[in-house]
């Protein structure tokens, strides 16, 4: 009983779910600081299991999912069908939480793109946790065909953005020239993200390169795959996880790929926090040293292509228009080409000379001709660009194919009525 003034109040009886609240509220006070970051650790881990629920390709979707209406733009990969179909996929979200996939298409080689055709979004069923706002996002992904003809679709999906257990999972599209391609449900190939598309070497084995990086201590049995490494495949069914690197003093590395040279050794290049380095494997990629400073190729902190080309060249292209100078950022997408395995350079071919052009991805159509893509200030402009040239164009300096062009608009916030492209054609 309480005693008011001259009342008498009798005390309600404390809810169930007040008591409840108390106690437990008793319970974490009580917690020392180890006690309280091995409760945080196990939450950590229920929610990163969301990470393995299986993605969706959506085919069928809101109207908010059209070029017209998105608002951001970086680019993932681009690649050719058998059927001589180009692929593009990029993110329309953010470089972030809210980041999603979506895709289109060219059917003339690049110079005109359909509107958005796929979406890989898990806020699109609302599949988050409420007020919490955290959701499955899809930050990484490409496309390309294997020796089969068809198209696979690899996306990288975490919980938060890099909460724990990422990984890459592949989607396989089998007629990707048909008016409505029909996507497979997705596999789980690996923990970490798949920037750059596989490699295949001389004996048929194709090697894919992953990334992984977790922030936190909630996965010490991860440990183990943290860096840049590599999974084997004959068939694009059954992997075999090869060795991996990361380079010392720096917790940041990702986006690496890898040339097969004619000793057969594996040379791969690295994006870090330093700048670009390089690693050797001798052993078809089951170990590879430790990875140091390029000297005769440098870009800023920033993606790359790094493609073996038909003809035995190597294609790189990157931000800046020496090749052995880092550029002041991301400005002056290059494509610069070796003929004796990385030991010269010779081009330039300045693709896009402004500023905020970044995140190139790379093919070969049949033709030996390169297709290219990439991004323009992602959150101001949002486009995705993309270039036809020759290896010819490179070593000249300039566009000297009749075939060739450059900046085909993809999307754009800002796009002009007409195909981008054929202004460049005239400026040559």
């Amino acid at each position: 009983m309480l005693a008011v003034g001259a009342m008498t109040v009798v005390a309600a009886e404390t809810p169930s779910e007040i008591r409840i609240v108390e106690e437990r509220a008793a319970q974490l006070a009580r917690m020392t600081s180890e006690e309280r970051a091995a409760l945080k650790d196990k939450a950590l881990r229920a929610v990163a299991d969301f990470e393995l629920v299986p993605p969706e390709v959506r085919t069928e979707f809101p109207d908010r999912y059209l070029k017209k209406n998105l608002s951001f733009a970086m680019n993932y990969g681009v690649a050719v069908t058998p059927g001589g179909r180009v692929w593009a996929v990029w993110d329309g979200g953010e470089d972030g939480f809210k980041s999603f996939l979506v895709g289109a298409w060219s059917d003339d080689g690049g110079k005109t793109w359909s509107d958005t055709k796929i979406v890989v979004d898990s806020h699109f069923a609302n599949d988050d946790f409420g007020f919490m706002k955290i959701a499955r996002n899809h930050q990484v992904a490409n496309v390309w065909c294997l020796d089969d003809g068809k198209l696979r679709l690899t996306v990288f999906q975490s919980m938060q953005n890099w909460i724990g257990r990422g990984g890459t999972w592949e989607f396989v599209c089998e007629n990707p020239d048909a008016d409505n391609p029909v996507w497979s449900k997705p596999r789980y190939l690996f923990p970490g993200s798949a920037h750059n598309k596989p490699l295949k070497m001389r004996d048929g084995t194709w090697l894919y390169f992953n990334d992984f990086e977790f922030y936190g201590r909630s996965f010490p049995e991860l440990e183990r795959f943290k860096g840049c490494g590599v999974y084997a495949t004959r068939d694009g069914r059954v992997f075999e996880r090869r060795g991996f690197t990361r380079p010392e003093k720096t917790k940041h590395w990702a986006e690496h790929a890898a040339v097969e040279r004619s000793d057969g050794s594996l040379w791969m290049l690295l994006r870090t926090g330093f700048g670009l380095m390089e690693s050797i494997s001798m052993d078809k990629g089951e170990s590879w040293t430790t990875p140091r400073l390029t000297i005769n190729l440098r870009t800023c902190v920033s993606r790359f292509v790094f493609l073996p080309l038909k003809s035995g060249r190597i294609l790189v292209v990157k931000n800046g228009d020496v090749a052995d100078v880092a550029p002041r950022g991301r400005e002056k997408m290059s494509a610069f080409l070796s003929d004796d395995e990385g030991k010269s350079w010779k081009g330039p071919l300045v693709l896009d000379g402004r500023t905020g052009v970044a995140y190139p991805d790379a093919f070969q159509f049949p033709d030996g001709s390169i297709g290219l893509s990439y991004d323009r200030n992602r959150t101001t402009d949002a486009e995705i660009l993309f270039a036809r040239f020759s290896e010819e164009d490179v070593l000249a300096g300039r566009l000297v194919d009749k075939s060739s062009f450059l900046r085909a608009t993809v999307v754009s916030r800002t796009a002009l009525d007409h195909p981008q492209h054929t202004r460049c054609q005239e400026e040559r």
